[in-house]
């Protein structure tokens, strides 16, 4: 068997890539980004202002009932400097 029949047999991951397509089809492009780990994991990334609506979603259409995890990053430069300390 050839390495690109191996390829074409891997399954794919349905359940995840249901989330993301219930996520794209309530928040529009306020999905701005995804990425699924085949039968691992998902990640998604959503405008500040689509949070609360992308829990909901989760919630209500997937049913997800356990939220574990949520990241930001704050690129604005700090107002004191270098450091949170620095006058």
């Amino acid at each position: 068997m050839s390495d690109d029949s191996a390829v074409a047999e891997l399954p794919g991951d349905a359940l995840r890539e249901g989330v993301v397509q219930a996520l794209r089809d309530a928040l529009g492009d306020a999905l701005l980004d995804s990425v699924i780990a085949p039968q691992r994991d998902v990640w998604v990334r959503v405008r500040t202002d689509a949070w609360r609506q992308a829990g909901i979603v989760l919630r209500d259409t997937v049913g997800c009932d356990y939220f574990c995890f949520l990241s930001a990053i704050d690129w604005m430069p700090s107002p004191f400097g270098r450091g949170e300390d620095d006058p």
